[in-house]
């Protein structure tokens, strides 16, 4: 399950835990991952849109864990089933009414 592989990659190089589904009382800075949507081509492999939300204690934060997990990406096509990451947007995303810091990038990975 890619999202599986990618949690785990993104916790052996990132500071930061990363969680599928965020639990109750989770630290004031982690990351969380998503499969948002993907395709299987007819040759068999799969094209998956996965968002991952950087939450930091400041903007400031948010936005260094941003570039943090945009660098980890690029070189999760290390892991076996990966063979290829795009980066296709990210954006600030802080939920300014309840003051909830983060950013949101959207990458295209193709894997097996």
């Amino acid at each position: 399950m890619l999202e599986v592989v990618l949690k785990q990659y993104l916790e052996a190089v990132l500071d930061e835990p990363v969680y599928l589904e965020i639990p109750a009382g989770a630290a004031a800075e982690y990351y969380s991952l998503e499969r948002v949507g993907g395709r299987e081509t007819d040759e068999g492999v799969y094209e998956s849109s996965i968002t991952i939300e950087s939450h930091g204690s400041s903007m400031y934060k948010s936005a260094l864990m941003d570039e943090a997990v945009i660098a980890a990406m690029k070189d999760a096509n290390t892991c076996e089933e990966i063979y290829g990451v795009r980066l296709n947007s990210h954006y600030n995303a802080t939920d300014t009414e309840r003051k909830i810091y983060k950013y949101k990038a959207l990458f295209d990975v193709n894997h097996y």
